[in-house]
Parts: C-alpha cells; structure tokens; sequence
C-alpha cells in the first residue's frame, strides 16, 4: 500500500535538480518576479536547447508554488524567501 502512494521520481527533474535549485535561488536572492523570458535567461548553457522550455515551465511552476517549507529543497534561507515574496507582492 505504501509503495503504491508514493510517486515515482521525475527523471527529468532529477537530471536538471542541480540547475533548477541555482536558477530558483540566483531569481529568488535577486527579488524578481520569474517570468518565461527572465528564466530563460537565466538557464544559460546548462540545459540543452532541447529540453529548455520543459524546464522553464518547471521554474516558473516551483516558483510560484514555493512557500516556507519547501526552502530547504533550494537551499534559501527564510530572510531570503521573505525579502523576495515581499518584492513580488509589492509590484
């Protein structure tokens, strides 16, 4: 029964896990708001032509979705997470 509740991991997300904590943490330490065009920039050579729009959308996605506990996940302090809500809030 436990085996059968707990998702299987995504290969794609597990590939990129490393770029995709750098790119949230570089986006939420500058206080931006993610947009598609600003996460594609910040992607750089570190994610293939290829699979750069899958991986934007997931950007963008886990931005929006970030909250207090899942900081650890992307390695953000909570004074940074604030700083950055508070920014995006405010515009």
């Amino acid at each position: 029964a436990i085996k059968q509740s707990v998702a299987e991991p995504d290969p794609f997300r597990l590939r990129y896990r490393e770029v995709l904590i750098e790119v949230v943490g570089r986006l939420v330490r500058a206080r931006v708001r993610p947009t598609q065009r600003l996460v594609n920039k910040e992607v750089g050579p570190n994610v293939p032509v290829k699979d750069r729009r899958r991986f934007v959308e997931m950007v963008v996605s886990d931005l929006a979705d970030l909250h207090e506990g899942s900081l650890a996940r992307y390695r953000l302090r909570l004074s940074e997470y604030q700083a950055w809500k508070d920014r995006i809030s405010t515009r």
